[in-house]
């Protein structure tokens, strides 16, 4: 080794060189180094910038496909943008939320007529109850679940929230930076099967290839960065449409999909759309039910109006150029014969009866008629194509599926249509006899999306249109033997639908007398008999099973001992049976001896727009406050002058009660009602002046807050400038029956005074629970309306049997509040025990 060393030469010339370069450059780095460092911290923050550029590009173009997407999400969309026909959403408020130990908002005139029915909104529509819009009820922070049936517009909504959110166009602190992520729940569901395998489930991954099954062109991993940079911000707003158009196992994948991405992500908001009594888990995972609000006719109008200039607009001058025989009809008269037809439609019934009327193609005024003249319109009924489409819908009924594949659709093609699935006798090979099938399969799915009948979904499955054109089709293909399976699923709203329209063309009584025979003390919310009194809208009139249904709604309608909560959602399937006999029915019920009967009866008089039932209802506002009340409401509604005249001199001659309603009515009337209390509002009488006030605080709009402002200011009456004072300030401050997030029961002030009053304690967990059962049977009636608010919320189901204690009580408000408690834990999956059980007959 030693002799290795010894045989080096250094060559001294190099090795000067290389030692003077090498200390030359280390003494560079040195002097550099700093230099280096703030180069390097540069091009990172410039990475940073460059990679900042790009996600905000990438939300950018997310946002950009968010509002094409919603644009697009109503049934008339081949025809206009939603931005150009949307009438804005409302929701149903619910009840004010009891505080105990703070003075009550003074109720109305329609909360005190109408009970709260969420699962049945189309009274208190008929009747102007409070409305929230949808910004609004998300104001309070939590988390929504909209329900309704449908077509009552729950897509529209969600639509026109993701729309707003795109634009930018929130306000609320909350929700203004949140970006929308809008997805389908059919879509949501089939993404999560392809990861059934995984544990934990990839949440964000499947959010995004979900998303981009519908609007996006980003790559998966790319969409899948920027969907956990949003999340994990707490800048997202997710929109879950269409869990109304899922199975019962379906909806508990999706359901437990949202409940670990907001465990995973708690500080995302979120809204879905289901069906009334579908709630599931929602209620526990913090979400509060909010009710679509049906059109009024004011609403209808106004749609018919825009829908008309849009059409005289766009389309007329199309079909004139396309078709020199065409006729255009002025919009003014064909609005004046639709709204003159039946006020209580749903949205999209509405829209498909509308649109058929200036197509020139309506065959009917009926729902099924519309439903019907639309499949004809969008040329479905070619070649057999609507029994192919028909048979392949009450297919997926059967199994339970909201989707199907290509393959399932040929196969159901073959048993449906003879030559399709001929082979014995055909010369052809099979693989001809294959491709043949092939093509036909592919040319009648393209020629259905193309009309807008399917939507594509992902992993290349395919869905209908829309739950009411799924049930109707389905409907019309199902045989007497499928009507026993059908009843033996378990509740969606598919089978729902399915079985209304059955029920249009088949004798479905020895099923629905299961249904109508059912006593209360098996079933406190008698949810079977209201089931079967929705068919009645669209059953024939002829029709021999029809008349069963009606003669036990009416028994009910007139039976004291059933609550009132249950006969009023009675008397709402009542009016929208449509039955030329129910103002002769409700005219004499307005002689009853029950004080109740006749209430209900006024109620029902004012939904038949009946000129003679006029004197009736005048004979009644000398009646009980409550049936005066209802009367006042239901001549209003009728709106002709002679009505109109009784409710003006139940205002000026009335007693201070009787003139409060009288005024609170008109609100309900913007042409003529509005202007009316606008030149009360200065009439030299004390008590009426009082009385309009009430009516003014009724609608919340700019005019009415200058106009009491003015009173306030202006009025030399001290009563009428402190009224005027006090609904200013009411209507200054949010909605109370916005629903806002809870505290913690051991944080509950109003239940900490409860349990001091006692000797008691109260900590987090299940003795603050059955503290709330202690509440149902000893606190005052505040405190038991505040507890059973805390239970919807919460969804605690274990509150038998207090709960029928108070159900069956003499008290209405509280009789009110536990049905719907009852009706909540029932749509979230608690099975009602049977009050039997418990001595209740």
């Amino acid at each position: 080794m030693f002799e290795f060393f010894r045989n080096i030469r250094i060559e001294p010339i190099s090795f000067w060189i290389g030692f003077a370069s090498a200390s030359l450059s280390w003494w560079l780095i040195v002097q550099i180094r700093p230099s280096m460092s703030g180069l390097i911290q540069h091009i990172r923050k410039k990475l940073k910038t460059l990679r900042k550029g790009l996600k905000y590009n990438d939300i950018q173009r997310h946002l950009i496909r968010t509002l094409q997407y919603a644009q697009s999400s109503h049934v008339s969309n081949q025809l206009f943008a939603l931005d150009e026909i949307l009438i804005a959403p409302r929701l149903l408020a619910p009840p004010v939320p009891a505080n105990p130990g703070q003075l009550a908002p003074a109720e109305d005139v329609v909360t005190q007529s109408i009970p709260y029915m969420p699962d049945w909104p189309e009274l208190g529509t008929i009747y102007g109850a409070n409305t929230l819009s949808i910004t609004q009820a998300l104001s309070g922070g939590s988390n929504l679940a909209i329900i309704g049936q449908p077509g009552s517009g729950k897509t529209v909504t969600l639509a026109a929230l993701a729309s707003m959110a795109a634009r930018g166009e929130l306000e609320d602190p909350d929700l203004k930076d949140r970006v929308p992520i809008l997805i389908h729940a059919v879509d949501l569901v089939l993404t999560i099967e392809d990861y059934h395998n995984y544990e934990p489930i990839p949440v964000i991954d499947i959010i995004a290839e979900a998303v981009a099954s519908q609007t996006s062109n980003l790559g998966q991993s790319r969409q899948s960065e920027l969907f956990g940079s949003i999340f994990s911000a707490g800048s997202a707003l997710l929109i879950v449409d269409g869990l109304d158009e899922l199975f019962v196992d379906g909806n508990k994948c999706a359901l437990d999909f949202i409940d670990q991405l907001l465990r995973e992500y708690p500080d995302t908001r979120a809204v879905v759309a289901t069906a009334p009594k579908f709630l599931d888990r929602l209620s526990a995972l913090g979400f509060v039910p909010l009710s679509m609000a049906l059109w009024s006719h004011f609403q209808q109008a106004q749609f018919a109006h825009i829908w008309g200039s849009r059409w005289s607009k766009f389309i007329n001058a199309d079909l004139e150029s396309n078709n020199s025989n065409y006729i255009s009809i002025d919009p003014l008269l064909l609005n004046g014969w639709l709204l003159n037809q039946e006020i209580v439609k749903s949205p999209l019934s509405f829209t498909l009866q509308i649109w058929a009327a200036y197509a020139g193609d309506m065959r009917g005024p009926s729902n099924t008629d519309a439903l019907y003249a639309y499949l004809l319109r969008m040329k479905v009924d070619i070649h057999g194509t609507l029994e192919t489409i028909c048979h392949m819908a009450a297919k997926c009924v059967l199994l339970m599926q909201s989707t199907f594949s290509k393959d399932e659709a040929k196969q159901w093609m073959s048993e449906h249509i003879p030559e399709f699935s001929r082979n014995g006798d055909d010369d052809r090979d099979g693989d001809s006899v294959s491709a043949i099938k092939d093509f036909s399969t592919n040319k009648l799915l393209s020629a259905l999306i193309e009309r807008g009948l399917l939507i594509p979904r992902a992993r290349g499955k395919f869905s209908f249109l829309h739950p009411e054109f799924f049930g109707y089709l389905a409907g019309q293909s199902l045989a007497d033997i499928d009507i026993v399976e059908l009843f033996k699923q378990p509740y969606s709203a598919i089978k729902c639908q399915t079985l209304h329209h059955l029920s249009t063309r088949s004798d479905i009584l020895d099923q629905a007398q299961l249904h109508l025979t059912q006593p209360q003390n098996q079933d406190p919310l008698m949810s079977g008999q209201l089931a079967s009194a929705r068919w009645l809208r669209d059953i024939p009139l002829e029709a021999a099973w029809r008349k069963p249904i009606l003669n036990n709604l009416v028994n009910i309608l007139q039976d004291d001992a059933q609550n009132m909560a249950y006969r009023s959602r009675v008397l709402t399937a009542l009016v929208l049976a449509k039955d030329p006999n129910l103002s002769g029915l409700f005219q004499h019920l307005a002689k009853s001896r029950q004080r109740n009967v006749r209430k209900l009866a006024a109620l029902g008089l004012g939904t038949q727009y009946n000129a003679q039932s006029t004197s009736f209802l005048s004979n009644l506002l000398q009646d009980y406050p409550e049936i005066a009340n209802a009367a006042c409401l239901a001549l209003v509604s009728i709106g002709t002058k002679p009505s109109l005249d009784a409710v003006s001199n139940a205002l000026m001659q009335g007693n201070e009660d009787l003139q409060k309603a009288a005024a609170e009515s008109f609100a309900n009337h913007p042409t003529k009602g509005h202007p009316n209390l606008q030149e009360w509002a200065e009439l030299d009488d004390l008590l009426v002046q009082r009385a309009v006030i009430y009516g003014l605080r009724r609608i919340r709009e700019p005019w009415t807050l200058a106009l009491l402002e003015k009173i306030h200011i202006e009025d030399s009456q001290w009563v009428v400038k402190n009224a005027a004072a006090q609904a200013f300030e009411e209507m200054q401050h949010p909605d109370p029956s916005i629903p806002h997030t809870l505290s913690p029961l051991a944080d509950t002030p109003w239940l900490i005074s409860f349990a001091a009053e006692r000797d008691m304690g109260i900590s987090p967990g299940k003795p603050a629970n059955k503290l709330l059962l202690r509440v149902l049977s000893e606190g005052t009636s505040a405190e038991q309306l505040a507890a059973m608010m805390q239970i919807r919320r919460r969804s605690y189901a274990n509150i038998f049997p207090i709960i029928y204690q108070v159900l069956y009580s003499d008290n209405p408000y509280l009789s009110e509040a536990a049905y719907i408690t009852l009706w909540t834990l029932a749509a979230s999956g608690t099975k009602l025990p049977q009050p039997m059980k418990f001595g209740f007959k």
